[in-house]
């Protein structure tokens, strides 16, 4: 296992540059820019703290959200916290929930080593499923507990992982316990060797995540009534760029047959703006930034908005009759397609919805949600949603009440989690 560390240490750099050029090949080399600040904590030169916390680590945005509703869990219980991201991104979203946040240590001795004499962390509990060899083999070592909440294991992770179990498997045993999200996630990790007494399936933490607060959602609403008094509006959210196209295509059929109709783009990855905002140009799409419309009062000729701000999409879906959630007509396998749900908006999707498979198939069954597959099916849908308010007002309310039927994962995963914190006093 030594010499599997040491070589993981001497190919680090160059796994990263190839990770840092796709993300420059993807379009996405904004979210690279960092400050010597950023660099300081990469470096695990993170603030030092003597209360002993929790240590949540997130991975981006995403993973931060589901942090932020364990976080809360676990300050009903009066427990101190610290939370790293691996993404800048990541951790602007759980700074904006009131998190104590700060960016990762890079995954070598020379960083995790400073951090953890630093922190002092009681427990570690990652998010969903970010397994660092270093930091893994580093708290065995100083025999600190590792817990996982949220857990993933998708097949095609399982076939990764059990492709290189010779390294990995003594790496999971530093892992006590893991709160996993469906049955099919346990079962994989258990095979990767965790133990079966250490896994609950607890259900996704992400439906715990409460609906934007009424006076944000009433500000959006404000919003869009000014850019588009009395039209009515859509939102796609989480869009990628393979699938943008597709919802260009569907907001011509659909503005032929709604007059008027507008619509909210928020692609999945903000720094991605003037790729999209290019795209609309070249389709012929008049558009605004959101950005741009603050603080100025001036509203421009638009009909679609471009969210290019991180933390604004779900008072959007509360400001709009239906709502498309992306990643989902890619094999990218869904995002979150409760955030509209809480809103008690009509939720549709893709056929590919593996990530999030469970909460699809019960809005389908609720009556809340609604398999596309292309751009005359969403086309279809939004129509009818953006045409017929009481068909609206009635998917709306079916999947709001479908996404607080599943609520409760923070607290199954809290509950199983605690003997990992329990262990150390302060």
């Amino acid at each position: 296992m030594g010499a599997l560390l040491i070589l993981y240490q001497l190919l680090y750099f160059p796994l990263a540059c190839g990770v840092l050029l796709a993300m420059v090949l993807r379009g996405r080399a904004k979210s690279l820019r960092e400050s010597p600040g950023d660099f300081a904590e990469r470096l695990g030169l993170a603030p030092r703290r003597l209360d002993s916390p929790v240590w949540l680590h997130a991975a981006s945005v995403g993973e931060a959200i589901a942090a932020g509703a364990l976080a809360a869990e676990l300050k009903r219980r009066g427990l101190p916290l610290v939370v790293t991201t691996t993404t800048v991104a990541g951790r602007r979203k759980a700074l904006e929930l009131g998190l104590d946040a700060r960016l990762a240590p890079i995954d070598l001795f020379l960083a995790v080593s400073p951090f953890l004499e630093r922190i002092q962390p009681r427990c570690l509990i990652l998010i969903e499923t970010e397994l660092w060899p270093t930091t893994l083999w580093l708290l065995r070592r100083q025999g600190i507990p590792v817990g996982m909440a949220n857990a993933r294991m998708t097949e095609r992770s399982f076939s990764r992982y059990r492709l290189s179990c010779g390294f990995f498997r003594p790496l999971l045993g530093a892992i006590e316990r893991a709160a996993a999200q469906t049955e099919a996630d346990a079962r994989r990790l258990c095979a990767l060797g965790l133990p079966a007494s250490g896994v609950l399936v607890a259900g996704n933490i992400k439906n715990d995540v409460p609906p934007p607060a009424p006076e944000a959602a009433e500000r959006a609403r404000r919003l869009l009534d000014g850019l588009w008094p009395g039209r009515p509006r859509w939102v796609a959210g989480s869009s990628w760029r393979d699938e943008e196209p597709v919802l260009v295509e569907a907001q011509r059929r659909l503005a032929k047959a709604v007059p008027g109709a507008a619509w909210v783009l928020a692609p999945r990855h903000v720094e991605r703006a003037g790729e999209v905002a290019a795209l609309l140009k070249k389709a012929g799409i008049s558009f605004a930034r959101l950005s741009e419309l603050e603080p100025s009062s001036s509203r421009p000729a638009a009909d679609c908005l471009l969210v290019d701000r991180i933390g604004e999409l779900p008072s959007l879906y509360a400001a709009a009759e239906a709502a498309f959630v992306g990643g989902t007509l890619n094999g990218i396998g869904g995002h979150n397609v409760l955030e509209p749900a809480q809103a008690g908006r009509p939720v549709l999707f893709g056929t590919h919805v593996h990530k999030t498979s469970g909460a699809a198939q019960a809005l389908i069954d609720g009556g809340g949600g609604f398999f596309v597959s292309d751009a005359a099916e969403l086309a279809a849908k939004l129509e009818l949603f953006l045409t017929d308010s009481a068909a609206a007002r009635s998917a709306g309310v079916k999947a709001r009440g479908v996404a607080q039927s599943l609520a409760g994962a923070a607290a199954r995963a809290a509950e199983h989690l605690a003997p990992l914190w329990a262990q150390r006093k302060d």
